[in-house]
Parts: C-alpha cells; structure tokens; sequence
C-alpha cells in the first residue's frame, strides 16, 4: 500500500474535465499576457517618463534591480511554457463525450502556433529595455 505522501510517478496520465481544462487554459493565458503587459509598459512608457525626468545614468543606476528581476522571471516563465506544454501533450486526459488526451491550449498565447511569436515579442521587449538602460 503507498505512503499517502508520496508522490505520483511523472508518467501518469492527469484527467481533466473539459471545463476545468478551459478554465485553467484561460488564467495561464492571462498570466502570461499580464505578464508581457507589465513587460511592455515597464520597458516602454514607465521607463520612457523617467527618462523625460532624469539623467540617464540616475535611471539606470536607480533602475538597475528591477530589470534582474524582469530578467530572471521571464527565461523562468518561458521555460514554465515548455514544461506546460509537453506535460499537456504526454499526460494530460480532457474527459467528456470522447476522452482526449493532449488537448492543446488553442487560441491562447501558450498554443504552438502563436508561442513563437509571443515568445519573440517578449524577448524583444527584454532587448529594448536593456538596449534603453545601456550606458
């Protein structure tokens, strides 16, 4: 008989109802797409309005904790993504009418047809910010 603690194995197979999977594909999507907003307004207009006030060397050198937090949490939340994904497609089981297994995350920035781009958008904004901050 197994420990009630003990962890399942890595291959087994996660049933999901449909809702439940709609429901959790929804709120990775909008933590995603927060995210990439927070990055774009922290890497254009909140960066742009100190720039107006302050010599650059004040902002950056103010500034300079806040983008190694931005940088080490976005490599983390794309690397997350993948995780996701192959988790989704190897072990994930959608049950209703018909069980599907790997039912993929459709129109949302984490399907494989729109990551690449959103993935691009998001590494371009961490350029931008640390192309903006560069002495």
């Amino acid at each position: 008989m197994a420990a009630a603690g003990r962890r399942k194995s890595g291959s087994e197979s996660i049933a999901r109802a449909n809702g439940s999977w709609h429901e959790i594909r929804r709120r990775l999507n909008d933590y995603y797409e927060a995210l990439a907003g927070l990055l774009d307004l922290t890497a254009t207009k909140y960066l742009d309005a100190l720039l107006r006030e302050y010599p650059r060397q004040v902002v950056r050198e103010r500034f300079l904790e806040s983008p190694s937090d931005i940088n080490t949490l976005w490599p983390k939340a794309l690397q997350l993504r993948d995780q996701l994904n192959e988790i989704q497609n190897q072990r994930l089981r959608v049950t209703g009418i018909r069980p599907v297994r790997g039912p993929g995350f459709f129109k949302s920035v984490l399907s494989d047809a729109n990551w690449r781009q959103f993935s691009a958008t998001i590494n371009s904004l961490q350029r931008k910010l640390r192309d903006r901050l560069a002495a």
